[in-house]
């Protein structure tokens, strides 16, 4: 029996090693560490290309001199980024809106001028890197307007909802009243559910939900964080594109990736320099500039139109 129970020992052993499998312990349940997701080594092969960018800027810059159509597309990517600028210094709260296509318009514009690069010179893996960032994006600011709409019209609902409450003592016995008689006649219904079950997630709700959950908790009145952050995931996805164009040595596709990376960079700077700037100044002069609307002191009341 001692002689049985050693050959079963050994063969239970060696069994894995046999069938060609790494005779690896077992997994330890008290383990909690993230193994590395292929999508986290993506987005760190695409921010080690930007950080090398911004690391050296002259480089990008004189390459971008020895080619005239590529400096007169970052110059006119430039020029038209001016309205995605005023956009994230907007001080409305009711400017979600007007960011999301801002930011949209001035993304397509860029990646654009990226793709015609790449087709040009016959890239079809960068092209096709491109054009799925483009999809996903346009699709993750439709969503995101979306929620903002959706918002907006909730805190208009609870904003009614509380003025109905504050009012006039006699105008809400009136109403309760009124209720309660046409309750006595009406057949009761059927009852809703106590507990209405939540609605099921879209693929959408699950992929955005938490980037769209920053766009909606971000001070309206200013965009500082939301727009580092925003722009990092951009500048990540620049960086990929970049790493496609070198694989596949599209050079002109490089400069221009690279040029507009330090265009975006170079934008996100001035912002947080302007919003740094308004900072320091309310805090010197707290009453003089509301932080809520841009205007000094209270609003004064509308003069009569002459007319």
């Amino acid at each position: 029996m001692r002689i049985i129970g050693f050959v079963i020992a050994l063969v239970c052993l060696f069994a894995p090693a046999a069938l060609g499998q790494p005779n690896s312990p077992p997994p330890d349940p008290y383990d909690e560490s993230v193994p590395e997701s292929p999508a986290g080594e993506l987005a760190q092969d695409g921010q080690s290309a930007v950080d090398a960018i911004l690391a050296d800027p002259s480089v990008a810059q004189q390459d971008l001199e020895k080619y005239g159509d590529l400096k007169e597309t970052v110059r006119s990517v430039a020029k038209a980024a001016s309205s995605e600028r005023s956009a994230w210094l907007s001080r409305q709260v009711t400017s979600r809106g007007r960011l999301v296509k801002a930011l949209q318009k001035q993304l397509a514009m860029e990646l654009s001028a990226m793709s015609a690069a790449a087709k040009a010179e016959k890239a079809a893996n960068t092209v096709e890197t491109i054009e799925d960032f483009a999809q996903w994006f346009d699709r993750k600011m439709e969503y995101t307007a979306t929620k903002a709409r959706q918002a907006r019209a909730d805190a208009a609902r609870a904003s009614r909802a509380s003025r109905t409450q504050e009012g006039p003592g006699a105008t809400n016995s009136r109403r309760s009243s009124r209720s309660r008689s046409r309750a006595a006649t009406e057949p009761e219904g059927p009852q809703a559910p106590a507990f209405a079950a939540p609605p099921e997630k879209t693929p959408d709700d699950l992929e955005f939900e938490s980037d769209v959950t920053q766009w909606l908790q971000a001070a309206a009145t200013d965009n500082g964080q939301l727009c580092l952050a925003e722009n990092q995931k951009i500048l990540s996805e620049y960086g990929l594109i970049y790493r496609k164009a070198e694989e596949e040595e599209a050079e002109k596709s490089k400069v221009l990736v690279a040029s507009l990376i330090l265009l975006r960079n170079e934008r996100v700077l001035s912002i947080q320099a302007a919003l740094e700037k308004r900072r320091t100044r309310a805090a010197q002069n707290p009453g003089a500039v509301d932080a809520g609307t841009g205007t000094r002191g209270r609003r004064s009341a509308r003069r009569p139109s002459r007319y």
